[in-house]
C-alpha cells in the first residue's frame, strides 16, 4: 500500500466537520431518485458482518465506510500516442462522501501503484488486488479503533 489506511482516514477526519459528513453518508435516499451509487438498490441491500443493513442510516455508533475501488493505467511521459510504457493506480473512495467531494485528491486514497514498464497480465494484476482485498477483508471484519475522533472523545470503530 502506498499510503497508510489509518494516516489518510485520521487526515479526513480532521477536517471539521468531515465526521459528521461520512455518519450522514450512511442515510439512503428514500425518494427514489437515483442521484449515486447509493440510491441504488444493490448497496442498499449490503449486510454488515454482523448481519445487519451497512447503510443504516446513524442507527449505529461505530462509523461505517463504503468504498469504490478503481484501476487506471496512464502513460508516465504525458498524452503521447505511442503507449510504450504504463504505470497503474489503485485508488479508492469513500462513498458516504457526496459525490461533489468523492474526486477531491484529499479524499482519494492511493491504495497502491504498478510501475512501468507495462499493464500486467490478468493474473499479476490479481496478485496486486489480493493484498488490497485481505487488507479491507481484515477492515471489514474486525473494523479498526481510533482512539480519538472529533465526533467521539472516548474513540470510535471505523
Amino acid at each position: 500500500m502506498v499510503q497508510d489506511y489509518s494516516d489518510f482516514v485520521v487526515g479526513l477526519l480532521s477536517h471539521p466537520g468531515m465526521e459528521e459528513v461520512m455518519e450522514w453518508g450512511t442515510v439512503l435516499n428514500d425518494n427514489h431518485y437515483l442521484w449515486d451509487i447509493k440510491d441504488g438498490t444493490a448497496i442498499t441491500k449490503i449486510q454488515g458482518p454482523d448481519g445487519k443493513i451497512f447503510m443504516d442510516g446513524l442507527k449505529r455508533s461505530d462509523l461505517w465506510l463504503a468504498w469504490s475501488l478503481s484501476i487506471n493505467w496512464f502513460t508516465p511521459q504525458g498524452n503521447k500516442t505511442s503507449r510504450k510504457k504504463s504505470v497503474g493506480s489503485f485508488t479508492m473512495i469513500i462513498l458516504n462522501l457526496p459525490p461533489s467531494l468523492w474526486y477531491k485528491p484529499e479524499n482519494v486514497y492511493l491504495v497502491g501503484v504498478i510501475p512501468e514498464p507495462k499493464e500486467p497480465s490478468l493474473a499479476e494484476i490479481n496478485h496486486f488486488l489480493q493484498s488490497i482485498i485481505n487488507f479491507f477483508l481484515n477492515a471489514w471484519k474486525m473494523g479498526t479503533w481510533f482512539t480519538r475522533t472529533p465526533a467521539h472523545a472516548i474513540g470510535c470503530l471505523i
